[in-house]
This record gives C-alpha cells, sequence and structure tokens, in this order.
C-alpha cells in the first residue's frame, strides 16, 4: 500500500503555494553524481545547453487575480497569466563557471546573488547570460518579453523520498526583476507550476510580482532591481505524485506588460532531491485574522555525506506574532520570542547524516485588525550547514479572512488496505475514514448538519465484487449504511466527527500498468454560506498497491555492523528502524522496488554487502525482484583522527584512528634529562590528567590535536631559565627555588 494525496485544481493550486567542482564553492558538493537528482533529464543543465527542456516564449499582457473563498489571490495558473503569441528565446544554459562566481545580468558587483549554484550551469529564463547574443529589442526580457521551459518525466521508484514516503519535485530558482512600480497586474513576475500529466492535477503553482509584500527581495540600483537568494521549491503534493505518473514542471519569467521593464529567473537542480540540506514550511490555505496558524517545517539533508552545524533561520511571518514551539530532540534554539511578539528564531542541528530529516511545527497568531484580504506569507526562513551556503525555503502563504464573515471545518479523508502488492482474486479489505477536524459545524438555513459528497474512484481499474459499509461517530451520520460497487454517497459530519467507510474488493488485474490505485475524495465547494474548508489538500486520498505475483523481499543488517540506520523501501513496505535487524515484505514480480538506507544521526552507511546491490556504497539501491530476494545494508561509527606532536625533546604517540565512542590512549617518552611541562588536548590543558606515561581520551567524539611540551629536569644544565621545568638557572644548571648560589 502507497497512500497519496490529492487536491481539486483551482484550490489545490493554492496549497502549494502556501506550503510550501570548485572548491571555492559552498555547493561544491553537490554535484551530478553525488547524490541522487533524478526525475527529469539535465535537470542540472550541466549538458551545458537545454537539451530534454522546451523553451517557449510569450507577450506578457497583464495577469488575471481570480477570487476564491471570497478572498482575491493572485493568479493560480497558467491560463491566469493571460499570456499572449509572441516573444523571442532569450533563455539558456549559463555556464561553465565555478560555483557562486557570477554575476547574474542586470545587477551590480554590491549584490549577493551568484551563479551557478550546483555544477558548473544554470539555466537563466528570458534572460540569455552571454549579453553579446541578446536580441536588443527584448533584452533580459524587456518589451512585454516572456520566456517559459519546461520538461515531462515519468516518476520512478528512485523519486520517492525515504523520509516520508512521497515523490518529490525539487529545484532552485533566484529571480532577477526590474521594479518600475506598476500596478500588481503589471509589474514584471516569475511563475511556478508542477502539474500531474497523468491525473490533471495542479500540484504547485507559485506567483510573486517584484516588490511583492511577504517576499525577501533584496534591492539594487536604488530599489529600481529587485531579486531574491536562491531559493528552494519542494513540491510533495503530498503524495499525489505516483511511480509511473508523467509529470511536467515549468518555470516562466516575465517583463511588465507595460513593455519598458525586465524580468529574468535563474533555475537549476531539477529532480527528485537536493542533494544538501534544505527546509520546507508547509501551513493552511486559508485562516480567519486573529486564529492560530500551525506552520509545519522539514529539514532534510540528500547530500552524499553528512552535513554539519545545520543552522535553521526561522523568522514571524509577516501579519503574525509568535505563539508557541517545543524544539525537537537533537535541536537547540535560541530567539524564541514571547508569545505575542516577534523575533527570529535561530536553531542549530549538530549534524545530519545523508537521507535524514527533523520536523517541528511553530504555531503563529495571525494579527486582528488588518485591512482584507490580506495575508500571512512566511517566506524568508532558510537553511545553512558547513558544507552549504544559505538557501532560502519555499514560501508558504495563508490567505487571511473575516471571522464575522466565514467559519471552517476542515475536512480530511484516509484510506489504508495495509498491503503494498496484491495478487488475483485476493480478497482485500480498505478502511476509509472521512473526518470533520473542524473547529466548525457547517449548518444549513434549517439547522441541520450540511452533507458533504463523498466518492471513491478506482482509476486503475482491478476491483470487483465491491462492498461498502459505512458507521458513523455520535451526532454524525451516513448517506447511506451500505452499498454496492464504490462509493458515491454523502455524510454529515459534526465537528470531530468521522465516518468509517469499510469496503471490501476482489483483486483482478488492472485495465493497464502494474498498479492498482484506489481514491476517496470528499467535496467541500458545496457548503452552506458563511462556511469554508481551509485546507484542501487532505480532501483526497489514494491507495496504491503493486499487481502481480507476489515473492518475498528481505532486507538485513549486517553482523559485522558497528552502527546503526532505517532501511526503508518504496513502494512503502519495509522499513526496518535502529532496534531492527531483519523484515520482510511481499512485492510484485517485475515491478521495481528502490531500498533507501539512512544511518542513524552521527553514524555512517558502509554500504551494501549481500543482494542485489553488492558491493554498492550508494545509500539507494533499486531492483526489480523475479524470485524471493534480500539485501544486506552495513551500517559504521565513523573513525576520528588523533593528531599528536610535540617540540621536541620527547615524544607522544596516541593510538588512530579511533571509532567513535571508543578511547585512544597515548604514550608519552620525555627524553634522556627532560620531563613533560605541559600537555593540551584541543587547546585544552590536561596536564593533570596524565597518570604514569600515559594519557587517555575517553569517548571519542571528533578530532583531537594532542601537543606535548618537555623542559629540562633539576640538575640538568642549562642556558636560560627557559629550558628548564623549574623555570630557574643558577650557574649553568636547572634548580629550584633552594638551589645554592
Amino acid at each position: 500500500m502507497r497512500r497519496y494525496l490529492v487536491c481539486a485544481v483551482l484550490v489545490c493550486a493554492l496549497a502549494y503555494k502556501e506550503e510550501h567542482a570548485a572548491p571555492a564553492s559552498p555547493f561544491a558538493e553537490r554535484r551530478a553524481g553525488s547524490g541522487p537528482v533524478a526525475l527529469f533529464n539535465n535537470g542540472g543543465f550541466e549538458g551545458g545547453d537545454l537539451g530534454s527542456w522546451t523553451a517557449e516564449s510569450f507577450l506578457n499582457n497583464g495577469v488575471t487575480y481570480p477570487t476564491v473563498n471570497g478572498t482575491t489571490v493572485p493568479p493560480q495558473t497558467v491560463a491566469d497569466l493571460a499570456l499572449a503569441t509572441g516573444g523571442v528565446a532569450n533563455s539558456s544554459a549559463a555556464g561553465p563557471a565555478t560555483g557562486l562566481s557570477q554575476l547574474p545580468n542586470g545587477l551590480s558587483a554590491s549584490t549577493t546573488l551568484r551563479w551557478p549554484i550546483y555544477g558548473s550551469y544554470s539555466a537563466v529564463v528570458n534572460g540569455q547570460h552571454d549579453v553579446s547574443q541578446l536580441n536588443g529589442t527584448y533584452p533580459y526580457g524587456a518589451n512585454r518579453n516572456v520566456n517559459s521551459i519546461k520538461q515531462d518525466m515519468v516518476v520512478a521508484t528512485t523519486d520517492v523520498d525515504p523520509m516520508d514516503g512521497l515523490a518529490h519535485v525539487r529545484f532552485v530558482v533566484a529571480p532577477v526583476l526590474q521594479n518600475p512600480n506598476h500596478t500588481t497586474t503589471q509589474q514584471p513576475y516569475y511563475f511556478l507550476h508542477v502539474k500531474n500529466l497523468t491525473t490533471g492535477e495542479e500540484l504547485f503553482n507559485r506567483f510573486n510580482y517584484v516588490s511583492q509584500a511577504g517576499v525577501p527581495w533584496q534591492s539594487d540600483a536604488g530599489g529600481s532591481i529587485e531579486y531574491l537568494a536562491w531559493q528552494a521549491i519542494d513540491v510533495a503534493a503530498p503524495g499525489l505524485i505516483n511511480v509511473g505518473d508523467d509529470v511536467q514542471a515549468q518555470v516562466i519569467a516575465a517583463g511588465c506588460s507595460l513593455g519598458g521593464h525586465w524580468g529574468e529567473a535563474y533555475v537549476d537542480a531539477f529532480g527528485a532531491f537536493l542533494p544538501g540540506v534544505s527546509i520546507v514550511a508547509r501551513q493552511p490555505q486559508f485562516a480567519n485574522e486573529g486564529t492560530n496558524v500551525t506552520a509545519a517545517y522539514t529539514v532534510n539533508n540528500a547530500a552524499a555525506s553528512t552535513q554539519t552545524n545545520v543552522v535553521l533561520t526561522l523568522p514571524t511571518p509577516n501579519n503574525a506574532t509568535f505563539g508557541s514551539f517545543t524544539p525537537p530532540a537533537g535541536m537547540t534554539c535560541t530567539g524564541i520570542p514571547a508569545p505575542g511578539s516577534t523575533g527570529t528564531i535561530s536553531c542549530t542541528i549538530a549534524s545530519m547524516s545523508s537521507f535524514s530529516a527533523s520536523s517541528f511545527s511553530i504555531v503563529w497568531k495571525a494579527n486582528n485588525g488588518l485591512t482584507l484580504p490580506a495575508d500571512m506569507g512566511n517566506g524568508s526562513y532558510g537553511v545553512k550547514s558547513d558544507q552549504q551556503a544559505f538557501l532560502l525555503g519555499m514560501p508558504a502563504t495563508t490567505y487571511l479572512t473575516d471571522s464575522a464573515a466565514i467559519s471552517y471545518a476542515d475536512y480530511s479523508v484516509s484510506i489504508d488496505d495495509g498491503l503494498t502488492a496484491v495478487t488475483a482474486a485476493q480478497s482485500l479489505t480498505y478502511t476509509i475514514v472521512v473526518r470533520n477536524n473542524g473547529p466548525a459545524t457547517p449548518t444549513k438555513k434549517n439547522g441541520t448538519v450540511a452533507s458533504v459528497p463523498v466518492v471513491e474512484t478506482n482509476s486503475t481499474g482491478g476491483l470487483t465484487l465491491i462492498t461498502w459499509t459505512c458507521a458513523a461517530s455520535a451526532g454524525s451520520a451516513c448517506g447511506a449504511a451500505s452499498g454496492s460497487g464504490l462509493i458515491n454517497s454523502t455524510a454529515q459530519l459534526v465537528s470531530g466527527g468521522t465516518a468509517t467507510y469499510t469496503v471490501h474488493a476482489t483483486a483482478s488485474a488492472p485495465a493497464s500498468g502494474s498498479y492498482i490505485n484506489n481514491t476517496i475524495s470528499v467535496t467541500t465547494s458545496g457548503l452552506p454560506n458563511g462556511y469554508g474548508d481551509p485546507e484542501s489538500s487532505n480532501n483526497i486520498v489514494g491507495d496504491t498497491d503493486q499487481f502481480g505475483v507476489l515473492v518475498n523481499v528481505t532486507i538485513n543488517k549486517d553482523a559485522a555492523s558497528n552502527g546503526t540506520g532505517l532501511v526503508s523501501s518504496a513502494p512503502a513496505g519495509l522499513s526496518c528502524g535502529t532496534a531492527c535487524t531483519t523484515q520482510t515484505a511481499q512485492f510484485a514480480t517485475g515491478s521495481p522496488i528502490t531500498l533507501t538506507a539512512v544511518p542513524d544521526s552521527g553514524e555512517l552507511f558502509a554500504g551494501w554487502t549481500a543482494g542485489p546491490c553488492s558491493g554498492s556504497t550508494n545509500p539507494q539501491c533499486t531492483f526489480t525482484p523475479v524470485a524471493a530476494s534480500s539485501a544486506t545494508a552495513k551500517f559504521s561509527l565513523p573513525t576520528w583522527t588523533i593528531t599528536a606532536s610535540s617540540g621536541g625533546n620527547g615524544t607522544i604517540v596516541c593510538s588512530t584512528p579511533v571509532i567513535q565512542g571508543q578511547s585512544s590512549s597515548c604514550t608519552i617518552s620525555p627524553a634522556a634529562g627532560y620531563s613533560l611541562t605541559s600537555l593540551t588536548d584541543n587547546g585544552a590543558d590536561v596536564l593533570g590528567s596524565v597518570v604514569g606515561a600515559s594519557y587517555t581520551i575517553s569517548n571519542v567524539q571528533a578530532p583531537h590535536s594532542v601537543v606535548a611540551g618537555f623542559l629540562k629536569t633539576l640538575g640538568t644544565t642549562c642556558g636560560g631559565a627557559g629550558e628548564c621545568g623549574s623555570g630557574i638557572c643558577a650557574d649553568g644548571v636547572c634548580c629550584n627555588a633552594t638551589c645554592p648560589g
């Protein structure tokens, strides 16, 4: 079983809008081949061109703003951009160049933005990087010029993030736009668009015009040009993107609609992972002013190696104050504001292993008494590490509404058959729960609880002999107690109420492909006037099972491991954590499986020692089983180097390297006529810890540098006091204070 969520076409766009080689480069580690960056071909533009990308040009006629839940919101679809035929192609791969060394077109040298962020190339949309090639009529997207680049790619199991079990589309963007201070519909802008072409669902749309409030613009040329630092985009949908789906990503950059000002956008690293540290915040689409809004943050590391001193910067969103926050284990935070005030929280994670993640929530309180429409924009947060420069997180936006005009009821659905793979004629039981998470109970004018449609869809086929029953919690009601065929019913749900459906079916071959998809949706667009659903991304959910001949797949931990970690699978089914040594689940033959090994914090993945990926140190292992299979992962503790030195007149030798948590023993040997007079360990005085002729470093957790000093003993000839351990040289002999003259 692989569960996934989907959303209605228009409102889903809002849901994701809000969620929202060169040694000198701090990103040099994140090179092609250093970590998984699948999903798109030439996603990092390292081919030196726009190969595999479709480049298009248009003209900007001015954008349109739609209305949702009575609130005017920025463009949510490509159609809202009202693009016209025309324009010229000004997009290209920019490079080659060393990391973060090149100044974007139009910016002065005093600005901080540089490209490429990863590898040797980035792409620039609507702004030819080679100025000599610029079309003189359309420099950097002026004269209403609009450019787009887009690509379609089929999702594979390697694109599923083991940290949450969902397929992601990730990339980075850095727009550079002139600011003519036109109206919001006329300004230069950039637009980001991700769509599932298989299902037709809009997964993510993000529109920002230059100088838009709540966006961390930086100014150049006295404010006439504005730009953003490199910003991560992370679309998980969460889970709408299924293995086998055709997904399209698109970036659009536009000059102003009046023709006199330009706009360009730099992009890079399109793929399923950003091989470094990144952070994403997700928060509700809508909330009433004066209410609490919970933002869920996730920071992850998909670099090929451990990232150290991971620092999160978490400022208060605009139109909000701080509510509450409890840092998770392993995270140290400072600057937490008092409730009702604002400020910037700074949190540090000492180290993050490859493919590890940390999640937490912060409660912000939306301001009251605002001039509506208004929003709570959360777009200035970000992350950096010792290995990586600061990277902004994906903007998250909550649109604020009037509590006197609308009350919210958050409807959600879940579905699970408890299986990963099924075979012909197998009996299946799905448990489906439709829930009103409140706080409101939508009611009609006559005082009765409003009904919401509940619809089941089996888009792939493969389910026969379907029957179902429904049971509601106290105060709620099912539209029907039972039925046959796919669910097409209603539910009346009070705040906190549930309707639980039990669906029985028999598996058969799907109409196409090798997966059976079963989805359940609740439609809230027809709620009575005065009521709304603040979050549509949880209104549709699905369950996906592989179909075919079933075989056992086993994961083992190598008995020689001295470290620990997690091994998980995509599709889901295997999750063998720290205390687990072996685990088995059934999968279908002929369908690929991806295993991912994630070491525990501060530890290492040493490689696959048995099975289809034996000998590989890549933490991801993908194979297609044809019979029962097993794979063995080995985890290890890191080893640390102990450096020992002296200034002469003696030696110090320390055992090295040392496995983390173990001890290093140092043997001290003064030369004849000398004694040990000083000993430091990483700069700290440890002379008092010497026992006899040895010093022990216990529980080693980092590199150590041990330095010994030796001086002459009493009675030894000397040429000055600095040669003597006593500090006294009298008549050419080292002595103490009682030495005779």
